[in-house]
């Protein structure tokens, strides 16, 4: 079982939740979060929408660009999510959540060697970011490149010792590689202690700061 961390998210400022006091991107950019939390994924997107459609800084639109990827994300629309993250690099080509998050959807649709690529520039820019070392690690091992996928699990483990998923990750590989015999009894705890914590959650996003 390849295990992915999830989307990067950070929070911001309060928002308002009176459509008639909806006035800036920032308001509905929040209200559609508030929308997606509440598991109204269209309405969010419709709200992340509008918030593009105003004269905003550009940091206001990259974490619009971001919200309405991880929207279009958890409706399986991979293709948007991919040009929304796209949209938020050009905005912020130094913020290395939106390549983790670009990331995070081509793994999905299985174009590893882009998602390597995004994990990599994650990591140059932050390289402390232990979940861009786990994550290129599951794209290098989905290729079979499992010394490269080992390292990456490794180098996770070492920046955050209580990365645990990095710890199952790096015995997975090790025993896809056939280094090991049959799964250590630790292995097997966290396989089944990952089966049970790593279902599907709703994403979230990011509420915007002026």
């Amino acid at each position: 079982m390849l295990c992915l961390f999830s989307l990067f998210l950070i929070t911001c400022l309060p928002f308002t939740t009176s459509s008639q006091s909806l006035r800036t991107a920032e308001d509905y950019n929040n209200r559609g979060l508030q929308r997606q939390n509440q598991g109204d994924i269209e309405g969010a997107i419709q709200d992340y929408t509008k918030a593009l459609s105003l004269n905003s800084n550009a940091k206001v639109l990259a974490v619009t660009y971001n919200n309405r990827a991880n929207a279009r994300l958890s409706k399986n629309d991979l293709d948007g999510a991919v040009a929304d993250y796209g949209k938020a690099i050009e905005l912020q080509p130094m913020d290395f959540e939106n390549y983790y998050n670009r990331g995070i959807a081509l793994m999905q649709k299985r174009d590893y060697d882009a998602a390597i690529a995004d994990f990599s520039k994650a990591v140059e820019i932050a390289p402390d970011f232990a979940a861009g070392f786990d994550s290129r690690g599951t794209a290098r091992r989905a290729k079979g490149e499992m010394d490269l996928a080992i390292a990456d699990y490794q180098r996770a483990v070492e920046i955050a010792p209580e990365f645990h998923q990095a710890y199952y990750n790096r015995g997975s590989a090790y025993q896809e590689k056939g280094t090991l015999k049959r799964p250590s009894k630790t292995t097997a705890w966290l396989c089944n202690w990952f089966r049970i914590l790593l279902t599907p959650t709703s994403t979230g996003g990011r509420r915007d700061s002026r």
